[in-house]
């Protein structure tokens, strides 16, 4: 594993030759994840959740299909609609502030001739507020959303329909993710991974990721270390 000061970034394997680069969009593009830890984490409490403590890292990055599914299974069909509603209510005050860097960062990717897409597991109408009120779509040539795959992360589904619609292969792929499930949706697909700190544990991002960094600071010097 070799740091590469100034920049705060690890490589732990050299990268292929890639034409396409797929980024996750909350705690990655938009820095909504504090927003998101307190609105689960009252949900949690109000609701009673599965899994123990660190409900809302624990759940980052997994679509809420799932989360229903798995956490709140022991709640009745109303109480599921109650989250659910909460939860589109939440998504209409988010604030869509950028992470450090991040439209730079892809802004220099895409100069550079880098495809790019926009892979979440959140819904197409948060995404057309979000693109509305900041212009990120402008970044990205593809979005995969929640309503556009079967299995969300850690399944590969997303990253692969992704590459798709990119006309890519997988192996010339780069995926950013900030969490656990994420991260392992793109080693499933075979692309190369880019972790970023600004969510979980270094201890618990850096096990799966090829390259893990702070935040894209210092955007240009980044991609072009990347990306050389």
């Amino acid at each position: 594993m070799l740091a590469m000061p100034p920049l705060p970034a690890i490589i732990r394997r050299p990268m292929e030759k890639l034409d396409a680069l797929l980024f996750d969009f909350d705690g990655v593009v938009a820095d909504t994840e504090s927003q998101y830890t307190r609105f689960w984490n009252g949900v949690a409490e109000r609701y009673g959740a599965a899994g123990g403590g660190d409900f809302a890292l624990r759940i980052k990055g997994t679509p809420l299909k799932r989360i229903l599914a798995e956490r709140f299974a022991h709640l009745g069909a109303g109480c599921l609609a109650e989250i659910s509603e909460s939860l589109s209510e939440f998504e209409k005050r988010l604030s869509f502030e950028p992470v450090k860097g991040a439209v730079e960062f892809i802004s220099a990717a895409r100069g550079r001739g880098y495809k790019t897409a926009l892979v979440t597991s959140s819904g197409a109408e948060k995404m057309r507020r979000a693109f509305a009120s900041t212009g990120y779509g402008k970044l990205f040539d593809a979005l995969v959303t929640a309503e556009d795959i079967e299995r969300g992360k850690p399944d590969p589904m997303c990253y692969l329909a992704a590459a798709a619609k990119l006309g890519s292969e997988p192996r010339r792929c780069a995926v950013f993710e900030d969490s656990v499930a994420g991260l392992k949706a793109g080693r499933a697909a075979g692309m190369f991974t880019v972790g970023l700190l600004t969510t979980f544990p270094e201890s618990e991002i850096l096990p799966l990721c090829d390259a893990a960094i702070p935040d894209f600071s210092n955007a240009e010097k980044l991609a072009a270390m990347l990306f050389s």
